[in-house]
């Protein structure tokens, strides 16, 4: 009985708290939690008085998870728009991105500065904000430097993984808006030539979103983006010159009746 005593008295001491943690140390896990779940870092931060006086670091502003929030941008009060606006002012690429898919989709007459959010994710490294430059720089403007300056975007997301991901991120953050906004805004996808005429190619891994494994080559991938977000955004049928384009194949394929 006595020896649980003591334990208990070592266990409650100061050195032995929360309190006792270097603040950086402090800043770092309210970071990481933030990460994961705005809610509980939420609840966190409200659970005793170091945790709400180090939430307020910047770093964990530049690291919180925002999706959450940025799905409901359209109906924020006035408390979420200011947190919001706090992310961005320090670097949260998440919301850098979101709030800059948010303006180009939406308020599309009006696009720079969703433009210039985009860029800044971009130039940070952030995988979506590329794909979303790049893929729109192939599907909305014509001529080679636009063309160049898309395929150098996209070139940045490295495997198929975050290829299939930033599209998917595209599609729950703008879908809904492109829509309803600005459904005819985007040309019909010219497809990008492939520099592999001899190898085996297939009309249908051109619809299959997924798959990537079997393609040999970044031309043909990015022309199945192209399509996918295309259809993506504005609900309208593939191109009918699309119909008449095999995609070069890395390896051959058991359904022969697909191949050309």
């Amino acid at each position: 009985m006595g020896r649980r005593c003591k334990l208990r008295k070592v266990l409650y001491t100061p050195s032995n708290t929360i309190y006792s943690l270097p603040s950086e140390m402090v800043v770092e896990i309210l970071a990481r939690l933030a990460a994961s779940s705005m809610t509980d870092f939420f609840k966190t931060k409200s659970s005793c008085k170091l945790f709400y006086e180090v939430a307020d670091d910047d770093y964990i502003y530049r690291q919180i998870s925002v999706e959450e929030l940025a799905f409901k941008m359209l109906h924020w009060t006035k408390e979420e728009s200011s947190f919001y606006n706090r992310c961005m002012e320090s670097g949260n690429l998440e919301a850098l991105y979101h709030q800059g898919v948010h303006k180009y989709f939406t308020y599309h007459l009006d696009n720079e500065s969703g433009l210039d959010l985009l860029k800044r994710a971009a130039c940070a490294g952030h995988h979506g904000a590329s794909y979303v430059l790049g893929i729109m720089d192939l599907l909305c403007h014509d001529g080679d430097e636009f063309t160049k300056r898309g395929m150098k975007l996209l070139s940045n997301i490295k495997t198929s993984l975050q290829m299939l991901e930033c599209r998917r991120k595209l599609q729950r953050s703008a879908c809904y808006k492109w829509r309803l906004q600005n459904k005819d805004f985007v040309r019909c996808p010219k497809l990008l030539s492939c520099p592999f005429q001899d190898r085996k190619r297939s009309l249908w891994c051109l619809y299959d979103e997924d798959d990537r494994d079997n393609l040999h080559c970044e031309t043909c991938i990015l022309n199945r983006e192209m399509v996918v977000v295309y259809r993506m955004l504005t609900g309208h049928s593939c191109p009918s010159y699309s119909y008449s384009y095999g995609m070069c194949l890395s390896r051959s394929i058991d359904d022969q009746d697909t191949t050309i």
